[in-house]
């Protein structure tokens, strides 16, 4: 290109040149360069290694599971405190190393095009050529990943990308959008929810402290109910307080969730490729040449590419993200991971008692070991799959319901508002889960007790629960 190598472009040049050459791209990164770097690379880390991380983090729970059920047997741990560490802990640090070098084991994709190391950054007539390439390059990628944030609509190229893309592929089918508050949170949740996990296993004395406490209050033939309270109550309070360790970092996300979603749905559906912004002002008259070329067979080709973004493009996210409130039930399920890992412990270990003893302060004398289990059991799937998935999606309804009944409100008093709404759904989960082994407990102990007249009604109490369950989750996560 006529220009002489020297060190001032070392670092750009073997960057640029270490890239392989090939004919198509796999996924093509589109982003907006003013969005924070490590935001991007965490992203980037999801995207790529998320799925194996979360194989290989089961895979090692089971085997540990397994481990100990051979070596103590189902019932030959309880008390053992060891369990928690082992069965969260070693999963969560096999998952974290996967998340950030499973990419160099396998990955989802053949390859990745990336402006930073695929445009050289140093010289200016090979910088302006790699731009000048970027209609071409994005015709040739099988995929686009938008890496999205508040800045991103704002930035003609990123605009044309999707043009591009869009016009080749008959529409925006093939473009994945991945917001870049998501991963921050979801990582950070993750980790404090192994706090809040080590917290409430400290605080579910509580159940046995709440049994002793409604059977001094009420009167011995109400046993359904002394069960049901103390469930209800020791497990809510303990999940409840030992989750206060994680409200900052949801209030905080989900706050700019519902403010980026509602701020890129009004820019999609506002936009003008006239008002977009350009770095180099001289590349406005080469992206609108561009945008004629591939919107020609329209009599207006800018007034298309404009109708292209207000709509099909503004559904697609839309239908991709879903509505401000709406976050996907594999997101919710990986936040609880940590949580769904610690049951084994709690099951195994038997509440941190001796199997037996368990089994009578929990479900009364006579019932057997196999049946507190398989209680325990039905309490924690019930938890894992039907209700700590619900929480973060209650959490935002509220807030985006708050937003429309209220309206704009100070600052501060919405903040406080958003705080309040977090506060209540970590406790909703708590109190939720309570009522579940409540039930599952009450149901149990009664068909021990009174099969006929006591254990079957309640078992129609527990299916139409279960029912409720599966409204809940098609109105949160189906609609």
């Amino acid at each position: 290109d006529g220009e002489d190598p020297d060190k001032e472009h070392e670092a750009a040049d073997e960057a640029f040149y270490g890239v392989p050459q090939v004919e198509k791209v796999g996924v093509f990164i589109s982003h907006a360069w003013a969005a924070p770097r490590w935001k991007k690379a965490l992203s980037l880390y999801y995207y790529m290694n998320c799925q194996l991380a979360v194989i290989a983090a089961l895979l090692t729970w089971l085997s540990l599971v397994s481990w100990v059920i051979i070596r103590n047997g189902m019932f030959g741990s309880g008390g053992n405190r060891a369990l928690l560490p082992l069965f969260v802990g070693a999963p969560m640090a096999v998952f974290a190393l996967v998340f950030f070098t499973g990419h160099f084991v396998w990955a989802p994709v053949e390859n990745l095009w990336l402006d930073r190391l695929c445009i050289h950054q140093t010289r200016p007539k090979m910088k302006m050529k790699g731009i000048r390439a970027l209609p071409e390059i994005v015709a040739a990628s099988e995929r686009m990943l938008v890496l999205w944030s508040e800045t991103y609509f704002e930035r003609i190229w990123c605009n044309a990308e999707l043009a591009t893309f869009s016009a080749v592929n008959q529409g925006p089918s093939k473009m994945d959008f991945l917001p870049l508050w998501l991963v921050p949170w979801l990582l950070a949740s993750m980790s404090l929810d192994m706090v809040g996990i080590c917290i409430s296993n400290e605080l579910f004395v509580f159940v046995p402290e709440a049994g002793a406490f409604f059977a001094g209050h009420l009167p011995p033939k109400a046993s359904w109910m002394i069960s049901f309270l103390a469930q209800f109550t020791g497990i809510g309070v303990a999940f409840w307080l030992g989750y206060l360790v994680i409200i900052i970092p949801t209030w905080h996300s989900f706050r700019a969730k519902l403010n980026i979603n509602e701020t890129m749905l009004q820019k999609t559906k506002s936009y003008s490729l006239a008002s977009a912004k350009c770095a180099v002002e001289s590349d406005r008259p080469l992206i609108e040449e561009l945008v004629r070329d591939l919107f020609a067979t329209a009599e207006d080709p800018i007034r298309e590419f404009n109708r292209f973004m207000n709509e099909d493009l503004a559904a697609h996210i839309a239908e991709r993200i879903g509505r401000p409130s709406h976050i996907p039930y594999r997101v919710c399920l990986l936040v609880s991971m940590p949580l769904t890992f610690s049951s084994a412990s709690n099951l195994l270990g038997c509440d941190d008692m001796p199997c037996a003893m368990a089994t009578e302060v929990e479900l009364g004398k006579g019932v057997t070991m196999a049946q507190q289990m398989a209680t325990n059991f039905m309490a924690w799937t019930t938890g894992v799959f039907a209700i700590y998935p619900t929480t973060y999606p209650v959490m935002l309804s509220l807030m985006a319901w708050c937003r429309t009944r209220f309206g704009s409100r100070a600052p501060r008093t919405q903040a406080a508002l958003d705080f309040l709404i977090v506060l209540f759904g970590y406790a909703y989960v708590g109190f939720h889960e309570g009522f579940a082994a409540g039930i599952l407990n009450t149901a149990s102990n009664q068909l021990h007790v009174n099969f006929w007249h006591g254990g079957v009604p309640w078992c129609f109490v527990v299916l139409a629960y279960f029912a409720f369950l599966v409204w809940w989750h098609f109105y949160l996560f189906g609609r």
